[in-house]
């Protein structure tokens, strides 16, 4: 058999099964099961590969799971996955950056740096000024993990904030 009928075979039953389970909300209800599937050690390669496609075309349906996963995921991969999300990752990725475990902050940054400066950056910028000091200090965090020099301007301007949470982060990145 040709190597693309039987991976497209192999998609398709992984799929099937997971619909088999969750007929009705496959979309609400596959992450979790694709994400399984991706960072079991028992997983083919070619399983991984499937589930890591199938996450991805799940889009923002995919993101709290794959978030979530950065706490507890074995093979530390699951920024990978988000990274090659883009865009749509970038909001969850932000407010991941102040978690108190640094392996999950690392993590974030690496997704966010995967997605690039280009197009992290003014998703950044946005949010440093919400009204709210939590958000812009998760902003100002994400801002320093990515050591992106076009961030210092902002990080400046973040030494002024109201609040001296975002300030103190501010000096810190």
């Amino acid at each position: 058999p040709d190597r693309r009928d039987t991976y497209h075979h192999d998609r398709e039953a992984i799929i099937q099964r997971i619909k088999e389970l969750e007929p009705s909300s496959y979309e609400e209800k596959a992450a979790p099961i694709l994400f399984k599937i991706y960072e079991a050690r028992n997983s083919s390669l070619r399983q991984s590969k499937i589930a890591k496609e199938e996450l991805i075309k799940l889009g923002k349906k995919a993101v709290p799971c794959l978030v979530n996963s950065l706490y507890e995921d074995l093979k530390g991969e699951a920024y990978l996955i988000l990274g090659e999300m883009g865009e749509i990752a970038v909001p969850a990725l932000i407010g991941v950056c102040s978690s108190q475990n640094r392996s999950v902050r690392e993590a974030a940054a690496k997704a966010l740096s995967i997605i690039g400066h280009q197009k992290v950056m003014p998703h950044l910028i946005q949010t440093l000024k919400h009204h709210y000091s939590r958000t812009r200090n998760d902003a100002t965090i994400a801002l320093g993990e990515l050591y992106a020099i076009q961030g210092v301007p902002f990080l400046i301007q973040m030494l002024r904030d109201t609040s001296s949470d975002v300030q103190n982060n501010a000096r810190k990145s």
